[in-house]
């Protein structure tokens, strides 16, 4: 079992969605889910590069994110979609394409049915005319949305306990969250030790089962890993507040943690399988 700390710059104000929405209010940090994911990009683009030889799932054994002080803020913004990277999108791109270079719209009604939420009949889009029924599947994807958006006002630090295997992929990190939050993740070596405290002031969040008390914390619902059935999944974490430390007792089966590294030294809760 290997610890890796990142320090964690953003580019960008990091933003989020709620479950199964394209925009709204989701949570205002990385949840569990998301850092596992942010492994995936290292791991398999351009081309996978390591052979785990497992799941990646079962490889990590807790995820957790110290939140640096930060304001939260929802726009009304054009998300463009139209540049994100999914098979449905790159569908309604196509239709368009072929409509533009003299297609016929029943040769690509299913599409602009199924993805461009297009609700006119073949019939009716033949009569507004190639050009406008390509345009009308291609502003979907350009149509306004509410994000919400974190403006961290430091670098943040993103702690991974993962089997020896994994340790060089979570290195790698380069995104957290949408494709267009890009981030300098920078590895520091670090030990952590236990601490025999049995309150501790810290800024990685935790799940609320972690602490029998807490105080100075938000109440958030985040997925620990990603999941088939994330509704179902959902667990409640507790986040720091933006500018003052939570305060937690430590809960039965958690542990109380100093990871300590070159200019850095924090304080973690993490669960017993994944303390030293």
């Amino acid at each position: 079992m290997r610890y890796v700390l990142l320090k964690v710059d953003f580019y960008s104000p990091y933003t989020s969605v709620q479950v199964f929405a394209e925009h709204g209010r989701g949570p205002p940090v990385p949840p569990p889910s998301t850092l596992i994911g942010a492994l995936a990009a290292p791991l398999y683009h351009p081309e996978e590069r390591w052979e785990l030889g497992a799941d990646l799932l079962d490889l990590v054994k807790y995820v957790t994110f110290w939140v640096p002080p930060y304001a939260v803020v929802e726009n009304i913004s054009r998300h463009f979609s139209i540049f994100s990277q999914r098979k449905q999108r790159a569908k309604v791109i196509g239709a368009a394409m072929k409509l533009v270079g003299g297609g016929r719209v029943a040769d690509v009604y299913d599409d602009l049915k199924n993805y461009a939420n297009v609700r006119q009949s073949v019939e009716e889009l033949e009569r507004f005319g190639r050009y406008d029924a390509a345009r009308m599947a291609v502003q979907v994807l350009l149509q306004p949305a509410t994000r919400l958006e974190t403006y961290f006002a430091e670098p943040g630090y993103v702690l991974y306990v993962v089997e020896d295997k994994l340790a060089e992929v979570a290195k790698r990190v380069f995104r957290i969250g949408p494709k267009e939050s890009l981030v300098a993740a920078t590895p520091i070596e670090v030990r952590v030790e236990p601490l025999e405290s049995e309150v501790v002031k810290t800024r990685f969040y935790a799940p609320e089962e972690a602490g029998s008390q807490w105080s100075k914390c938000v109440n958030v619902y985040m997925l620990e890993r990603p999941s088939k059935n994330p509704l179902a999944d959902l667990k409640r974490y507790c986040v720091p507040e933006p500018l003052n430390d939570m305060e937690v007792e430590v809960g039965k089966g958690w542990r109380a943690v100093r990871i300590v590294g070159e200019g850095v030294e924090l304080k973690a809760v993490l669960p017993s399988y994944a303390a030293p």
